[in-house]
Protein backbone atom coordinates (compact mmCIF):
# COMPACT_ATOMS: atom_id res chain seq x y z
CA UNK A 1 0.00 0.00 0.00
CA UNK A 2 1.25 3.49 -1.30
CA UNK A 3 1.11 7.06 0.81
CA UNK A 4 1.97 10.08 -0.03
CA UNK A 5 5.14 11.05 1.83
CA UNK A 6 7.34 14.27 2.31
CA UNK A 7 10.75 14.57 0.38
CA UNK A 8 13.80 16.31 2.27
CA UNK A 9 15.38 18.58 0.56
CA UNK A 10 18.89 20.36 1.01
CA UNK A 11 18.36 23.45 1.57
CA UNK A 12 15.10 25.25 2.55
CA UNK A 13 14.70 27.34 -0.33
CA UNK A 14 17.65 25.04 -3.25
CA UNK A 15 14.64 22.78 -4.79
CA UNK A 16 13.87 19.28 -4.04
CA UNK A 17 16.56 16.04 -4.27
CA UNK A 18 15.07 13.33 -4.23
CA UNK A 19 17.34 10.72 -1.24
CA UNK A 20 17.27 7.06 -0.43
CA UNK A 21 15.67 7.28 2.13
CA UNK A 22 12.52 7.56 -0.32
CA UNK A 23 11.93 5.64 -2.76
CA UNK A 24 9.89 8.21 -5.08
CA UNK A 25 8.18 7.98 -8.28
CA UNK A 26 5.94 9.69 -10.76
CA UNK A 27 2.37 8.28 -10.96
CA UNK A 28 0.93 7.89 -14.67
CA UNK A 29 -2.39 6.58 -13.78
CA UNK A 30 -3.91 7.71 -10.65
CA UNK A 31 -3.23 11.24 -9.17
CA UNK A 32 -3.84 11.69 -6.02
CA UNK A 33 -6.96 14.06 -5.30
CA UNK A 34 -5.32 16.69 -3.51
CA UNK A 35 -8.55 18.54 -2.76
CA UNK A 36 -10.33 15.79 -1.06
CA UNK A 37 -7.10 15.99 1.64
CA UNK A 38 -7.42 19.86 1.74
CA UNK A 39 -10.88 19.32 2.86
CA UNK A 40 -10.36 16.20 4.81
CA UNK A 41 -8.19 18.65 6.94
CA UNK A 42 -10.62 21.07 6.89
CA UNK A 43 -13.00 18.55 9.07
CA UNK A 44 -11.01 18.07 11.16
CA UNK A 45 -9.92 21.38 11.85
CA UNK A 46 -13.76 22.27 12.20
CA UNK A 47 -14.08 19.65 14.62
CA UNK A 48 -11.36 20.52 16.62
CA UNK A 49 -13.79 23.60 16.97
CA UNK A 50 -16.35 22.44 17.88
CA UNK A 51 -14.83 20.12 20.38
CA UNK A 52 -13.30 23.30 22.04
CA UNK A 53 -16.68 25.19 21.72
CA UNK A 54 -18.13 22.65 23.98
CA UNK A 55 -15.64 22.89 26.57
CA UNK A 56 -12.77 19.94 25.48
CA UNK A 57 -9.55 21.45 25.16
CA UNK A 58 -7.72 18.43 25.33
CA UNK A 59 -9.44 16.22 22.57
CA UNK A 60 -9.70 19.89 20.56
CA UNK A 61 -6.16 20.09 20.44
CA UNK A 62 -5.74 16.06 19.41
CA UNK A 63 -7.73 16.31 16.62
CA UNK A 64 -5.80 19.64 15.44
CA UNK A 65 -2.76 17.36 15.44
CA UNK A 66 -4.81 14.53 14.22
CA UNK A 67 -5.33 16.71 10.91
CA UNK A 68 -1.60 17.64 10.56
CA UNK A 69 0.31 14.10 10.70
CA UNK A 70 -2.70 12.05 9.48
CA UNK A 71 -4.25 14.24 6.98
CA UNK A 72 -1.98 16.95 5.57
CA UNK A 73 1.28 14.98 6.05
CA UNK A 74 0.26 13.94 2.27
CA UNK A 75 0.35 17.62 1.11
CA UNK A 76 3.57 18.37 2.61
CA UNK A 77 5.58 16.66 -0.33
CA UNK A 78 3.82 18.12 -3.17
CA UNK A 79 3.58 21.39 -1.67
CA UNK A 80 7.70 21.32 -0.79
CA UNK A 81 8.04 20.12 -4.42
CA UNK A 82 5.43 21.93 -6.59
CA UNK A 83 5.38 25.45 -4.63
CA UNK A 84 7.82 25.92 -2.32
CA UNK A 85 9.62 24.82 1.24
CA UNK A 86 8.91 28.34 2.75
CA UNK A 87 5.23 28.09 1.78
CA UNK A 88 4.77 24.22 3.23
CA UNK A 89 6.74 26.29 6.38
CA UNK A 90 4.16 28.72 6.49
CA UNK A 91 1.03 26.22 6.29
CA UNK A 92 2.53 24.03 9.19
CA UNK A 93 2.81 27.02 11.77
CA UNK A 94 -0.93 27.44 10.95
CA UNK A 95 -1.13 24.05 12.63
CA UNK A 96 1.32 25.28 15.33
CA UNK A 97 -0.32 28.85 16.04
CA UNK A 98 -4.33 26.83 16.47
CA UNK A 99 -2.52 23.88 18.62
CA UNK A 100 -1.08 27.46 20.88
CA UNK A 101 -4.27 29.03 21.24
CA UNK A 102 -5.98 26.17 22.20
CA UNK A 103 -3.47 25.13 24.73
CA UNK A 104 -3.37 29.17 25.91
CA UNK A 105 -7.75 29.43 26.09
CA UNK A 106 -8.26 31.94 23.29
CA UNK A 107 -11.77 32.58 22.38
CA UNK A 108 -13.32 29.95 20.79
CA UNK A 109 -14.54 32.83 17.84
CA UNK A 110 -10.82 34.06 17.33
CA UNK A 111 -9.88 30.02 16.92
CA UNK A 112 -12.81 29.56 14.40
CA UNK A 113 -11.96 32.54 12.35
CA UNK A 114 -8.32 31.49 12.35
CA UNK A 115 -9.46 27.82 11.01
CA UNK A 116 -11.59 29.36 8.69
CA UNK A 117 -8.41 31.85 7.03
CA UNK A 118 -6.20 28.84 6.69
CA UNK A 119 -8.54 26.76 5.10
CA UNK A 120 -8.72 29.45 2.85
CA UNK A 121 -4.72 29.63 2.18
CA UNK A 122 -4.83 25.67 1.58
CA UNK A 123 -7.34 25.77 -0.67
CA UNK A 124 -5.49 28.08 -2.68
CA UNK A 125 -2.50 25.92 -3.22
CA UNK A 126 -4.71 23.22 -4.64
CA UNK A 127 -4.29 24.52 -8.47
CA UNK A 128 -0.81 24.49 -8.41
CA UNK A 129 -0.72 20.38 -6.87
CA UNK A 130 -3.03 19.46 -9.44
CA UNK A 131 -0.78 21.18 -12.05
CA UNK A 132 2.63 19.52 -10.63
CA UNK A 133 4.31 16.64 -10.09
CA UNK A 134 2.75 13.35 -8.34
CA UNK A 135 5.07 12.29 -5.98
CA UNK A 136 3.92 8.13 -4.75
CA UNK A 137 6.54 6.80 -2.41
CA UNK A 138 6.30 3.37 0.00
CA UNK A 139 4.91 4.26 3.17
CA UNK A 140 7.17 3.28 6.12
CA UNK A 141 6.37 1.42 8.90
CA UNK A 142 4.90 3.66 11.61
CA UNK A 143 6.31 2.93 15.34
CA UNK A 144 3.89 0.06 16.85
CA UNK A 145 5.52 -0.03 19.84
CA UNK A 146 6.22 2.70 22.91
CA UNK A 147 9.57 4.40 22.90
CA UNK A 148 10.85 2.46 25.90
CA UNK A 149 9.80 -0.65 24.38
CA UNK A 150 11.76 0.09 21.06
CA UNK A 151 15.04 0.69 23.03
CA UNK A 152 16.27 -1.88 25.13
CA UNK A 153 18.21 0.64 27.63
CA UNK A 154 18.22 4.33 27.53
CA UNK A 155 22.31 4.50 27.71
CA UNK A 156 22.31 2.68 24.02
CA UNK A 157 24.80 4.25 21.78
CA UNK A 158 23.95 7.42 19.39
CA UNK A 159 24.87 6.39 15.72
CA UNK A 160 27.23 8.97 14.93
CA UNK A 161 25.30 11.00 12.28
CA UNK A 162 22.47 11.53 14.98
CA UNK A 163 25.06 12.72 17.37
CA UNK A 164 26.21 15.31 15.05
CA UNK A 165 23.10 16.69 13.88
CA UNK A 166 22.14 16.80 17.62
CA UNK A 167 25.46 19.13 18.20
CA UNK A 168 24.12 21.25 15.29
CA UNK A 169 21.01 21.42 16.45
CA UNK A 170 22.73 22.57 20.15
CA UNK A 171 25.30 24.91 18.75
CA UNK A 172 22.74 26.37 16.05
CA UNK A 173 19.97 27.14 18.86
CA UNK A 174 22.65 28.33 21.32
CA UNK A 175 23.60 31.01 18.86
CA UNK A 176 20.44 32.04 17.93
CA UNK A 177 19.92 32.57 22.10
CA UNK A 178 23.13 34.34 22.17
CA UNK A 179 21.87 36.47 19.48
CA UNK A 180 18.20 36.66 21.16
CA UNK A 181 20.12 38.03 24.13
CA UNK A 182 22.44 40.73 22.62
CA UNK A 183 18.91 42.08 21.06
CA UNK A 184 19.27 40.89 17.12
CA UNK A 185 15.61 39.49 17.51
CA UNK A 186 15.56 39.37 13.53
CA UNK A 187 18.72 37.64 13.12
CA UNK A 188 17.97 35.37 15.98
CA UNK A 189 14.80 34.18 14.24
CA UNK A 190 16.15 33.44 11.09
CA UNK A 191 19.49 31.47 13.01
CA UNK A 192 16.39 29.16 14.47
CA UNK A 193 14.97 28.24 11.37
CA UNK A 194 18.06 27.78 9.52
CA UNK A 195 19.18 25.49 12.40
CA UNK A 196 15.37 23.30 11.55
CA UNK A 197 16.03 23.22 8.37
CA UNK A 198 20.07 22.33 8.19
CA UNK A 199 20.43 20.15 11.19
CA UNK A 200 16.50 18.38 12.05
CA UNK A 201 15.20 18.65 8.66
CA UNK A 202 17.51 18.30 6.13
CA UNK A 203 19.69 15.62 8.34
CA UNK A 204 16.92 13.05 7.90
CA UNK A 205 17.09 13.29 11.63
CA UNK A 206 13.29 14.22 10.87
CA UNK A 207 12.89 11.08 8.94
CA UNK A 208 14.09 9.00 11.33
CA UNK A 209 12.04 9.90 13.99
CA UNK A 210 8.74 9.93 11.78
CA UNK A 211 9.62 6.49 11.15
CA UNK A 212 10.97 5.11 13.74
CA UNK A 213 9.32 7.01 16.72
CA UNK A 214 6.28 8.32 15.78
CA UNK A 215 4.51 10.84 13.67
CA UNK A 216 3.24 12.78 16.03
CA UNK A 217 6.35 13.07 18.26
CA UNK A 218 8.12 14.95 14.87
CA UNK A 219 5.13 16.90 14.94
CA UNK A 220 5.73 17.89 18.65
CA UNK A 221 9.49 18.63 17.97
CA UNK A 222 8.55 20.76 14.65
CA UNK A 223 5.99 22.80 16.93
CA UNK A 224 8.83 23.32 19.37
CA UNK A 225 10.97 24.44 16.67
CA UNK A 226 8.45 26.78 15.35
CA UNK A 227 7.71 27.76 18.87
CA UNK A 228 11.10 29.05 19.66
CA UNK A 229 11.51 31.13 15.92
CA UNK A 230 8.00 32.58 17.17
CA UNK A 231 8.95 33.87 20.50
CA UNK A 232 11.91 35.12 19.44
CA UNK A 233 10.02 36.99 16.61
CA UNK A 234 7.44 38.16 19.12
CA UNK A 235 9.62 39.21 21.51
CA UNK A 236 9.30 37.06 24.69
CA UNK A 237 11.45 37.32 27.57
CA UNK A 238 14.84 35.23 26.94
CA UNK A 239 14.21 33.24 29.90
CA UNK A 240 11.29 31.75 28.25
CA UNK A 241 12.78 31.04 24.91
CA UNK A 242 15.64 29.28 27.03
CA UNK A 243 13.28 27.14 28.42
CA UNK A 244 11.32 26.03 25.47
CA UNK A 245 14.98 25.33 23.86
CA UNK A 246 15.55 22.94 26.68
CA UNK A 247 12.28 21.23 26.10
CA UNK A 248 12.86 20.70 22.76
CA UNK A 249 16.65 19.22 23.87
CA UNK A 250 15.42 16.76 26.35
CA UNK A 251 12.70 15.52 23.64
CA UNK A 252 15.65 15.07 21.34
CA UNK A 253 17.61 13.01 23.94
CA UNK A 254 15.22 10.87 24.59
CA UNK A 255 14.95 9.70 21.09
CA UNK A 256 18.31 9.57 20.00
CA UNK A 257 19.48 6.16 21.70
CA UNK A 258 19.46 3.58 19.48
CA UNK A 259 17.76 5.01 16.84
CA UNK A 260 18.23 3.50 13.34
CA UNK A 261 20.09 5.48 10.49
CA UNK A 262 17.69 5.94 7.48
CA UNK A 263 18.91 5.64 4.10
CA UNK A 264 20.75 8.87 2.98
CA UNK A 265 21.54 10.46 6.15
CA UNK A 266 25.22 11.07 5.64
CA UNK A 267 27.50 13.07 7.68
CA UNK A 268 27.90 17.25 7.65
CA UNK A 269 31.02 16.98 5.68
CA UNK A 270 29.38 14.45 2.86
CA UNK A 271 26.32 16.61 2.33
CA UNK A 272 28.54 20.03 1.94
CA UNK A 273 30.58 17.91 -0.93
CA UNK A 274 27.57 16.99 -2.43
CA UNK A 275 25.60 20.20 -2.33
CA UNK A 276 28.52 21.75 -3.68
CA UNK A 277 28.71 19.54 -6.69
CA UNK A 278 25.32 19.35 -7.88
CA UNK A 279 24.04 22.54 -6.79
CA UNK A 280 24.61 26.38 -6.88
CA UNK A 281 25.59 28.11 -3.80
CA UNK A 282 23.05 29.52 -1.49
CA UNK A 283 22.85 32.89 0.01
CA UNK A 284 20.79 31.53 3.13
CA UNK A 285 20.33 34.51 5.33
CA UNK A 286 18.56 35.94 2.39
CA UNK A 287 16.69 32.48 2.07
CA UNK A 288 15.69 32.37 6.31
CA UNK A 289 14.75 36.32 5.75
CA UNK A 290 12.06 35.60 3.22
CA UNK A 291 10.85 33.02 4.72
CA UNK A 292 10.39 35.32 7.96
CA UNK A 293 8.60 37.86 6.01
CA UNK A 294 5.99 35.01 4.48
CA UNK A 295 5.44 33.78 8.10
CA UNK A 296 4.32 37.38 9.01
CA UNK A 297 2.53 37.67 6.37
CA UNK A 298 0.65 34.42 7.28
CA UNK A 299 0.44 35.37 10.83
CA UNK A 300 -0.46 39.25 10.15
CA UNK A 301 -3.72 40.31 11.95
Amino acid sequence: MTTVRRLTVVGAALGAIVLGATKVAISADVRPDYKVWIEETGIFLREAVDLYKRGNARAAKAKAEAAYFEVYENLEGPIRINISAKKNYELEEEFVSLRKMIVEAMPAAAIEQRTTDFLAKLRAVAPALEGGVDLVAESAPEATEPREAAREAKALEIEPVWRQALHGIESGLETALDTYKAGDAKKATELAIQTQYDHYKNSLLETAVRRFVSQKEDFHKNSLFSEVASMMRDGSPPAAVEMRISALMQSLHEDLPGLPVVDGAISKREAKKAAESSLPASDWPQVAATLVQEIDKATAP
